[in-house]
């Protein structure tokens, strides 16, 4: 593959390869979220592959149903939605649809549940300094809680920058309706003027017609 540049890859054996038990408790724990082992379908040669690769990651119908079970309900579990948001163990949110005019939006129920995760990470971490040194464990979850406070400070400011963009639409709105208000008299005078020129044409009309005989 390095040679042929086609890319990087994951090799599973499935001779040796640990696989950890699927919580069952996921199979039925939100309307609209499901194992994603249960949806998928392979052969049952690489079953424990798969249960290796997706463990208990959940295959979420909308965004809000996977805060649900991330954030509302705080489980440590990978959660993808049928757009490809991802929302990972940590809280991180990544992948999906984006654009400029519709940039996702960080509600405030997602900065608090960014913060739960990471202030359960600083407790994992304040233990594991108690009960033995520091080792490989405390230094992953080290990294984590840096990459939530970024997350963190990220989602922030990308809600005060939607707040002021809405502050900016609601300013503009009331400029068209006092711009609205203002020539409202102006166009009632012309609808009657229009009404009035009408109606003496109506009038003249038939003394026109007497004329021409």
């Amino acid at each position: 593959m390095r040679n042929q540049r086609a890319g990087q890859a994951t090799f599973i054996p499935l001779d040796t390869i640990q696989v950890k038990p699927i919580n069952d408790k996921f199979r039925a724990f939100a309307k609209g979220a499901r194992l994603a082992v249960d949806v998928m379908h392979y052969d049952p040669a690489v079953e424990r592959a798969m249960h290796h690769a997706c463990g208990n990651a959940l295959v979420c119908d909308s965004m809000e149903v996977a805060r649900y079970v991330c954030y509302e309900k705080g489980q440590e579990v990978k959660a993808v939605t049928l757009e490809g948001t991802i929302i990972h163990k940590s809280g991180l949110i990544t992948g999906g649809k984006s654009s400029h005019q519709n940039s996702k939006k960080w509600e405030e129920k997602d900065v608090q549940g960014l913060q739960r995760v990471r202030d359960n990470l600083v407790a994992q971490l304040h233990d594991l300094g108690k009960s033995k040194p520091r080792g490989k464990e405390s230094e992953i979850l080290v990294a984590e809680i840096s990459r939530l406070e970024s997350a963190v400070n990220v989602a922030r400011e990308d809600r005060n920058a939607y707040k002021t963009r809405l502050a900016g639409i609601k300013d503009e709105l009331k400029h068209v309706e006092r711009e609205i208000r203002q020539v409202q008299p102006d166009l009632r005078r012309v609808c009657f003027s229009c009404r009035l020129f009408l109606s003496e044409g109506q009038d003249r009309r038939p003394g026109l017609c007497h004329q021409h005989r």
